[in-house]
């Protein structure tokens, strides 16, 4: 298994490249101004909108789109963190 990380101003990437036919992609950002009622409710709202769709696609097309590339999707919060999940297998990233 490899693991590098890179460092940017506001954010830091790593990547871990290991053999499996699975490829998954894992975002993650700190929101949490206060820690607050108010505050924790306007995170649970940005995971949903997150799947909400853009532009021609409603939430529903969306996620149609996302399943016909054969990958999966999640979004969560926790702690004042919300994190994006994608995996697919490798073979799908061709489509």
């Amino acid at each position: 298994m490899k693991i590098d990380t890179y460092s940017h101003a506001n954010f830091q990437v790593a990547t871990i490249e290991k053999s499996t036919p699975v490829t998954s992609i894992l975002l993650t950002a700190d929101c949490l101004f206060e820690h607050s009622s108010h505050q924790m409710a306007i995170n649970m709202i940005y995971t949903d909108l997150l799947l909400a769709g853009a532009g021609q696609y409603n939430r529903d097309d969306f996620l149609y789109a996302i399943n016909e590339l054969g990958a999966n999707i999640s979004v969560s919060e926790n702690d004042g963190r919300i994190s994006v999940s994608v995996k697919t297998l490798d073979k799908n990233l061709t489509k």
